[in-house]
């Protein structure tokens, strides 16, 4: 597997290459990239993705066995 391919599975990105790079194609944008570079491809995805903030001061502390629950449940659903 070559290195842009994994970078479209690791982010699930469609790749398309141009004459002076790539055109990335992401859930949240199109970036054109003008580098062949897997670094700077890779960089770029990064860069741009959406960032969330969040308050977790003003969030109710979940209990642990709820936490524990919840993960268990989304672990048996990836596999």
């Amino acid at each position: 597997m070559d290195d842009i391919s994994e970078l479209e599975d690791w982010y699930g990105a469609k790749a398309k290459k141009t004459g002076f790079g790539y055109i990335i194609k992401v859930k949240y944008a199109t970036l054109n990239v003008y580098s062949t570079s897997v670094e700077d491809i890779e960089l770029e995805i990064v860069s741009n993705i959406p960032k969330v903030a969040v308050d977790y001061e003003s969030r109710p502390a979940l209990q642990f066995e709820k936490f524990w629950g919840r993960l268990l449940e989304n672990l048996k659903i990836q596999l």
